[in-house]
């Protein structure tokens, strides 16, 4: 691209320049590897597998993968969404490798990576947009919740929230007409110059700020339901604080991914576009990912509980007495002390 051949003659006019790409670099590969890492953990139950091992060694077994709130609707919803996610991470971590290296590579390799990378961007709105609808329909018509969030039409619903970004958008990158690209000198992901890469670029912006609309659609009246009208809205206390966590996590991805989108399309007005403007919305694009899988700790103790002892490097007490969790059916085992 002529991109690359102007970054090689600044490059050769100030090598200070590759000081800083080193260091940005640097940056983006280590914290796009500790979220990766970080979401492979919460959203794929290897926490579960590393903590069972642990736990057999003391003649104690904790499942936390089959407790009922997991298998919520809300929660296949963002077991999606953590996917969307890490594939994200998954192509900024290649960023850095590019910015280290001061090259891309192969024009094949970085096209493929950042048609990935949009497409999981516009896959990631659309499911918090779903998730939006799931809050929505369960606190606004709760009756319908299981008609419209039956397993048959959740499973439709995420099938085609997958097939539309990648169908479309991944395939269109992959033609000779618009492309993304990593511009090494200026840190960052952005269309090229080809001839559709202007109308893919507001095909994209234009849906994901009609999902973000539409969120705030779906959370207007649930707000105002939960808070101005401070009426009952759940069916038992258990029930109830379930359902309001995960409505705090819907919402509280809907409001990132609502600064994120600010910060793309306002820091053109409100700051300089220099390289570091680009490095700091980079860097807020690579913490996207990890607001799921923070907010899935903080509200859920049965996957924060193990997760801290993980970190702490402590294991459960041999003496305790463990709960069984097996699928919706309640089964208690107590392990006798040694």
């Amino acid at each position: 691209m002529n991109s690359s051949s102007s970054e090689a003659l600044l490059l050769e006019d100030d090598p200070s320049i590759l000081w800083s790409e080193e260091m940005v670099g640097i940056i983006y590969l280590v914290l796009s590897v500790f979220i990766l890492i970080f979401n492979l953990i919460i959203q794929f139950k290897m926490l579960l597998k590393i903590n069972k091992a642990l736990s057999r060694a003391y003649n104690t077994i904790q499942v936390i993968s089959r407790h009922h709130d997991l298998n919520a609707p809300a929660y296949r919803i963002m077991l999606h969404l953590g996917i969307c996610c890490w594939l994200q991470v998954f192509v900024h971590a290649f960023g850095g490798i590019f910015a280290i290296a001061h090259s891309t590579f192969h024009p094949w390799l970085v096209k493929v990576l950042g048609g990935v990378l949009n497409s999981a961007w516009v896959a990631s709105i659309a499911f918090t947009l779903l998730l939006a609808f799931n809050r929505f329909v369960f606190v606004c018509l709760p009756l319908k919740a299981k008609i419209y969030f039956s397993r048959a039409k959740l499973s439709a619903m995420i099938f085609a929230l997958w097939l539309w970004p990648f169908g479309l958008f991944f395939a269109a990158y992959l033609t000779p007409f618009t492309s993304m690209h990593f511009f090494v000198h200026e840190f960052r992901w952005a269309h090229d110059g080809a001839p559709w890469s202007p109308i893919a670029e507001d095909c994209e912006v234009f849906s994901i700020i009609l999902m973000i609309l539409l969120c705030a659609v779906c959370y207007v009246p649930v707000f105002y339901k939960l808070i101005m009208m401070n009426k009952r809205l759940f069916a038992g206390r258990a029930a109830s604080i379930s359902e309001r966590r995960v409505l705090f996590q819907g919402m509280s991805i809907f409001g990132y991914n609502f600064l994120l989108m600010f910060a793309f399309g306002a820091h053109k007005f409100l700051f300089h576009e220099t390289r570091w403007t680009f490095f700091g919305v980079n860097v807020l694009w690579i913490l996207n990912a990890a607001i799921n899988p923070v907010l899935y700790l903080v509200f859920n103790r049965t996957v924060r509980k193990p997760f801290v002892q993980l970190l702490l490097c402590r294991c459960p007490e041999a003496n305790k007495v463990c709960v069984v969790a097996v699928s919706s059916t309640r089964t208690n085992q107590t392990v006798a002390p040694t």
